[in-house]
């Protein structure tokens, strides 16, 4: 497929860690491409870009070209970065790797970067699948941090997705934490929630209440019952409730307050999570 092709196929096509036929690789790529579309014109932060940029690239791909204002990404890992052939992409984009957010220093370092490179501009962040990948008491530092961060500098929005724990998780995640107790973590650091969006709902949540059992909505059923069963989860993703599905996009502002540390003992809702 040539490097031009803007299908979100592509998005994925140098990478080795996912199965084609794993549903979690249509969640994500149509999560990338939802957001690739949406940040045209945006300053970005992009906390735990991964090792291939699959953000940067998706944004560039479904824009026809980078038009956000400046793309910035940091990891945990080495980054290997996509299209620094391009001058423009190259000229637009920051790529930080090897970036702890859970050591004290980043704050200051962070800081400088993004008035470097946003000014006093309004910006966007974005975290897709990095809390799970850390133990608990890390997600607490992470979290921490990242309200610091959104209270310090001019964040519009940040837009955070991890997997909501419900009795199963992934092999390769250190700990998951369930919506309730990450809803209360997020607002106990100083984060405002204003939405969230379930990405794909369990099967044992693909029905509606008896209350909605009308024609229309077996009508419905029935339509989705025709789709792949991925898309099918990931229609009742939509539809139903957050909570039934196995991983959750959070719209999140920064809160009025400012940061504020939590520990374990603080926190009332102790189901935490599995962790490794």
């Amino acid at each position: 497929m040539p490097e031009s092709n803007t299908s979100v196929l592509n998005i994925y096509d140098a990478i080795q860690d996912y199965n084609f036929t794993s549903q979690d690789y249509f969640v994500h790529m149509l999560r990338f491409q939802q957001m690739g579309e949406m940040l045209g014109g945006r300053y970005v932060l992009d906390i735990g870009c991964g090792k291939h940029t699959n953000l940067l690239k998706a944004a560039c791909m479904m824009n026809h070209g980078p038009q956000f204002l400046h793309y910035i990404g940091i990891d945990y890992g080495d980054i290997k970065p996509w299209r620094q052939d391009n001058n423009l992409i190259r000229q637009l984009t920051t790529l930080i790797p090897r970036m702890d957010m859970c050591i004290p220093e980043i704050i200051p370092v962070l800081c400088n970067v993004i008035r470097e490179k946003f000014g006093d501009n309004p910006y966007t962040i974005t975290c897709f699948e990095v809390l799970e990948h850390m133990d608990f008491e890390s997600q607490l530092v992470f979290m921490y941090h990242l309200s610091e961060l959104m209270a310090k500098t001019n964040v519009e929005v940040c837009f955070f997705s991890t997997p909501n724990y419900n009795g199963s998780a992934a092999k390769n995640h250190i700990c998951e934490t369930h919506a309730s107790l990450l809803e209360e973590i997020i607002t106990k650091v100083g984060i405002q929630v204003v939405y969230k969006q379930g990405l794909s709902a369990w099967k044992k949540f693909h029905k509606l209440p008896s209350s909605h059992d009308t024609p229309e909505v077996q009508d419905l059923i029935r339509c989705i019952q025709q789709l792949p069963t991925p898309l099918q989860k990931m229609v009742w993703g939509s539809i139903l409730e957050p909570e039934q599905s196995n991983n959750i996009l959070w719209t999140l502002k920064p809160g009025n307050k400012g940061a504020t540390v939590v520990s374990f003992d603080d926190l009332s809702d102790k189901r935490a999570a599995r962790q490794l």
